[in-house]
């Protein structure tokens, strides 16, 4: 397991605590929130959502932290970012969480809000986390990074936000998200100090239906019902993250026909997996997620067959070894 690094200042458990406030699931139709018009916490609509989590089967073993609070201004259960209400009404939310090995897990009821995370708040703390949700109830909102705007619905089943880079997240309905944060150094390389931060991702594919599913009961065992997790679990939730990631990348490789993505991404596998002798073209197609025939066509442009670049990289690697000698 690879350690957190020391140079992270605030964990998300920390977080949490700087607050001052205090299968067999129904399936989430949202008719209990429709009829509170979609903004308010009202005994009945919190009541639902405790059965959809099963906050009712509790294990005792390893209780998480309930939170519930209701305020006019930004105070929220993470001081890492400002949440502000929309509608002008009252910011109303309940919230499970709790801290296992080397992530956090939380389960949140929240009314309609903007979420945001600046350079500011960026800088007062330091967040080296991907979150890491998905929805319940029927919603819609839009997230903003730089320039662009993600929007996203109800057919989409999972959102993957870079908590090192400002965002800003809207909420127009009353969200149930269950979700996790990642430490960004457990996620690869592409994540380590000094590289660029992660664009937010949206899910709507049959990998991303999935990897929710799992979220979903890793969530409700972990931060409502305080089941043990061991390591092997929780990094194996870490391991479906990361290949939501590598899936997205290469859905946008395929929509945008960005070759140099492939090209970069098969000499990081390469670089990674020289040294193994069964490593050839067949298993770079594969951990890449593409056919053979597309592999060839990726890489055309970089003059060099998928092959060549394999036996090339080996060359280089004796050539240093001799040189050495």
């Amino acid at each position: 397991m690879t350690p957190i690094s020391s140079q992270v200042t605030m964990s998300e458990s920390a977080m949490f605590e700087r607050t001052p406030k205090a299968d067999g699931t129904p399936k989430a139709d949202g008719s209990s929130v429709r009829g509170a018009a979609g903004r308010e916490l009202t005994p009945q609509v919190v009541a639902d959502w405790h059965q959809r989590i099963g906050a009712t089967e509790m294990h005792g073993e390893n209780l998480p932290r309930h939170t519930c609070s209701a305020d006019s201004g930004a105070a929220d259960f993470i001081s890492a970012m400002s949440v502000e209400p929309l509608h002008g009404t009252q910011l109303q939310q309940h919230v499970f969480w709790r801290t296992l090995g080397v992530t956090s897990v939380f389960a949140l009821l929240r009314t309609p809000c903007t979420t945001t995370r600046t350079a500011e708040l960026i800088k007062q703390h330091r967040s080296d986390y991907v979150l890491v949700a998905t929805q319940q109830l029927p919603m819609s909102g839009q997230i903003r990074h730089g320039r662009r705007t993600y929007r996203y619905g109800q057919s989409d089943r999972l959102a993957i936000i870079d908590n090192r880079s400002p965002f800003e997240s809207e909420s127009f309905d009353i969200t149930d998200p269950l979700g996790m944060w990642v430490p960004t150094e457990l996620l690869g390389d592409d994540f380590l100090p000094g590289r660029q931060s992660l664009a937010p991702i949206i899910m709507r594919s049959t990998l991303g239906s999935a990897i929710a599913a799992f979220l979903v009961t890793f969530v409700r065992e972990a931060a409502v019902r305080g089941k043990r997790i061991d390591s092997e679990t929780e990094m194996s939730a870490v391991d479906l993250i990361r290949t939501a990631i590598r899936q997205s990348d290469l859905s946008s490789l395929r929509d945008e026909g960005d070759a140099r993505f492939a090209q970069a991404a098969a000499r990081r596998l390469i670089d990674q997996n020289y040294w193994d002798s069964d490593f050839d073209v067949d298993v770079l197609a594969r951990r890449l997620y593409m056919s053979r025939r597309q592999l060839y066509r990726y890489l055309t442009p970089s003059g060099q067959s998928p092959a060549e670049m394999i036996v090339e990289r080996r060359l280089e690697c004796a050539r240093e070894l001799l040189s050495g000698e």
